[in-house]
């Protein structure tokens, strides 16, 4: 059941194959999912998404490792990875991001410093701007020439 590094003492959350779970998920620890899911996930270290998990909620956590299919917004503080079985529909604030060949994605990417703090406002990484950051311009074919 555990891949190679897991083991029952390191994970905090455990939601398993052959289970549906809706509602918030919220732990200062690991959380790896498995089964359905319908509600968001919050950890305060790492979330696992197993191949055969379907999630339909938001996920914030340190470092996020996608195998299945999620639908909703990702904050992760350090790095997403999309494994090659992944499909991701929502948009992401993240710090790094990996997409290995085969894995789909589909939403806005937003990457900030890891030093970047989200808005104390109405914390939502979207509406931070970076500064000194210039934004991007469209170049047109005739520029190239």
């Amino acid at each position: 059941m555990f891949k190679k590094g897991f083991s029952p003492e390191t994970i905090d959350v455990l939601v398993g194959q052959h289970s549906k779970f809706v509602g918030d998920i919220s732990s200062e620890g690991t959380v790896k999912i498995e089964g359905n899911i319908k509600g968001d996930i919050k950890a305060g270290c790492d979330i696992y998404v197993s191949e055969a998990a379907t999630i339909d909620g938001d996920l914030e956590a340190k470092n996020i490792y996608i195998s299945g299919n999620v639908e909703g917004h990702i904050l992760a503080k350090g790095v997403l990875h999309l494994k090659a079985t992944s499909k991701l529909i929502g948009d992401i604030d993240v710090h790094s991001f990996v997409a290995d060949e085969g894995s789909v994605f589909r939403g806005n990417c937003n990457m900030h410093d890891i030093t970047d703090e989200p808005n104390k406002e109405d914390n939502d990484f979207a509406t931070k701007t970076r500064k000194g950051f210039k934004k991007s311009s469209i170049i047109e074919d005739e520029d190239l020439k």
